[in-house]
């Protein structure tokens, strides 16, 4: 594919735009994104595991009884671990689950997973989203215009856009700088406007002109 066109929110022809030479041929784009995926879904994952040690725990703040002469065992504090209640000696610590992927890495994910959206023809370019007032019933007939059920759509800040799509199942507003290959590739649809697009593209494509800059 070597162009994509460009629809109004009614689903009518307004023009075309020229398919980026990034998004054409790229190598095991397959194993970029699957590394791309593995790497944001670590870095969302959150440690639940958390335990109290004697510094946290409540109480305690004098000995419970005096050193010597009660004829029981000596005890400092009742957080101490040995104690109903005192803190854990060994409860262990956060597990941190963050992946590192530099930069050309991300992009070249980023690139591969838009190349296999354009392949499948499931990139949607419009010329602009608006809505006069928040209306779920238009967010729905746009959908059914372009003949998807599900969605990633890249809008820029608009309380009436987000409150006509928020109730819509299988659909997500994404700023631009919000996109992910992991929203890429469970929502199957990308909707953007040409101007979004432009800019998405220049951002994913900047290694490969600065490899074409070098290699000339």
């Amino acid at each position: 594919m070597k162009n994509i066109t460009v629809r109004n929110q009614r689903n009518e022809k307004i023009g075309t735009v020229v398919l980026h030479d990034v998004f054409r041929e790229i190598n095991k784009p397959e194993f970029a994104v699957q590394r791309a995926v593995v790497t944001e879904l670590s870095n969302a994952r959150k440690s639940m595991r958390f335990f109290k040690n004697r510094t946290l725990v409540s109480g305690g703040g004098i000995k419970p009884w005096r050193q010597k002469g009660t004829g029981r065992a000596r005890q400092g504090s009742i957080r101490a671990p040995q104690w109903v209640g005192g803190g854990d000696a060994f409860g262990g610590k956060h597990t941190l689950f963050n992946k590192k992927m530099n930069k050309s890495e991300r992009r070249r994910a980023m690139r591969a997973a838009l190349s296999i959206l354009c392949a499948q023809n499931k990139i949607f370019i419009f010329d602009k989203l608006y809505f006069e007032k928040p209306s779920t019933k238009e967010a729905v007939a746009i959908l059914k215009n372009f003949g998807i059920s599900k969605a990633l759509i890249v809008v820029q800040r608009d309380d009436n856009i987000s409150l006509s799509f928020r109730n819509i199942n299988g659909v997500k507003l994404s700023t631009l700088s919000g996109v992910t290959v992991f929203d890429l590739m469970k929502y199957e649809n990308l909707m953007l406007t040409t101007t979004d697009w432009e800019a998405l593209s220049q951002r994913v494509a900047k290694d490969v002109k600065k490899k074409n800059e070098a290699s000339s």
